[in-house]
C-alpha cells in the first residue's frame, strides 16, 4: 500500500510468466518466489523460492537435498503480500497445481495442465498458460502401445531400454509395465522417487532398483536426460523406446520408438478451460500457442502470444 492506494501490478513476460515487481514468477525458476506447477518443470529443483504442493516439493527434495518450499495445500487462499493465491489441483501428474491469484478484485490463472473437471473454477480476467503443440496418447492407448512395443522386443531376444521423466513419466511407465507383468530394473534417479509415489497412493510394485545385473525378460527404465554411459554400455541389444510428453525434447540418446505421454495442457483443453473461467484475456507461450488462438478466433476473447521477442503486460491492478 502506497499513500492509501494498492500498488499496481501487471502479469508480464520476460523468459516465462511473472508479477511485476517480481512479487510471483510462475514456472520462472529464477524469479525470486516462484510457483511451480509441476515436479516436471524444468530446472524446478534450482529454484530459491520455490512455492509448491507437499507432493511436488517431496518430489525435488530428492534432487536436491537441501530444498525447501513455501507449501500450500489445495482450495486454500493464502495471502502474499498484497495477492491472495489458491491452488488447484491440475494435470499431470499427481501434485501438479494450477494457481489462482487475486489482487484488487481481479483474477489471473495460471496453469501449465488443465486443472481437475471435479474442481469448480472462479471467474477470471486473465488466463495464462503453457500450451503444447498436441495431446499425447489417452492413459489406456499409452499402456497398450509401449506393453506391445516392450513385449514384443523381449520375445525378440532384446532388452527394452525405457527413457522418461523421472517424475511422471517414469511412474506410468511403470505402472504399464506391472499391469502386463513385465519385470522393470529401475535407475536410481527415479528409483528414489517411489516412496513419495507409495506415500500418494501409488506404487512401482514390480520396478525395483537397477543393480550391476540386469535378468532376463527384464526392462530398463533410465531417466529421459541421462548422458549415454556406463549404463547401457552394458546391455546387449537394446530396444530404445522413449516417453515424453508434447512439446519436451527426447534427450541425448537416440530411439528407436517415440511414445507420446498425455499432454499437460494442449489447445483442446484451452478451449475447455475457457469455458470454465469465462476469462476477458488470454496468454498463452509454448509450442501450442498458434494453434491455440487459431481455435479460439471468434470466441469474444482477447488471445495473445508471447515468446522471446513478442512479450506481454496485462494489468491486475
Amino acid at each position: 500500500m502506497t499513500d492509501g492506494l494498492m500498488e499496481s501490478l501487471s502479469l508480464v513476460f520476460e523468459g516465462g510468466f511473472k508479477l511485476s515487481g517480481g512479487i510471483l514468477g510462475f514456472d520462472h525458476p529464477g524469479a525470486g518466489l516462484s510457483f511451480l506447477s509441476s515436479a516436471e518443470v524444468p530446472g524446478a529443483w534450482r529454484s530459491r523460492k520455490p512455492l509448491c504442493t507437499e507432493t511436488t516439493a517431496s518430489l525435488l527434495r530428492n534432487l536436491r537435498r537441501e530444498f525447501r518450499a513455501l507449501v500450500l495445500p489445495y482450495s486454500r487462499p493464502t495471502g502474499i503480500g498484497s495477492i491472495i493465491v489458491t491452488l488447484f489441483p491440475a494435470a499431470p501428474l499427481p501434485g501438479a497445481a494450477a494457481i489462482l491469484v487475486e489482487h484488487g478484485g481481479r483474477r489471473l490463472l495460471y496453469c501449465a495442465g488443465l486443472p481437475d473437471r471435479s474442481v469448480h473454477l472462479p471467474a477470471c480476467d486473465i488466463v495464462a498458460a503453457v500450451v503444447a503443440p498436441e495431446p499425447g496418447l489417452p492413459s489406456a492407448d499409452f499402456r497398450e502401445r509401449l506393453t506391445r512395443s516392450v513385449t514384443t522386443a523381449l520375445s525378440a531376444g532384446m532388452t527394452p531400454v525405457i527413457r522418461s521423466n523421472s517424475f511422471g513419466g517414469a511412474i506410468a511407465v511403470s505402472q504399464a509395465l506391472s499391469l502386463a507383468g513385465v519385470p522393470c530394473r529401475q535407475h536410481e534417479n527415479g528409483f528414489r522417487h517411489n516412496a513419495v509415489w507409495r506415500a500418494t497412493g501409488f506404487d512401482s510394485c514390480l520396478c525395483a532398483r537397477l543393480g550391476s545385473r540386469i535378468p532376463a525378460g527384464s526392462a530398463v527404465l533410465l531417466p529421459l536426460h541421462l548422458s549415454q554411459g556406463a549404463v547401457e554400455s552394458r546391455i546387449v541389444a537394446p530396444w530404445r523406446i522413449c516417453v515424453a510428453r508434447p512439446g519436451e525434447d527426447g534427450g541425448p540418446a537416440p530411439c528407436d520408438e517415440l511414445i507420446r505421454l498425455h499432454a499437460g495442457l494442449e489447445p483442446v483443453s484451452m478451449v475447455e478451460l475457457v469455458s470454465r473461467t469465462s476469462p476477458a484475456e488470454v496468454v498463452v507461450w509454448g509450442q501450442g500457442a498458434e494453434p491455440c488462438r487459431a481455435m479460439l478466433a471468434g470466441s469474444g476473447v482477447e488471445v495473445r502470444t508471447v515468446d522471446g521477442t513478442r512479450q506481454c503486460a496485462l494489468d491486475l491492478s
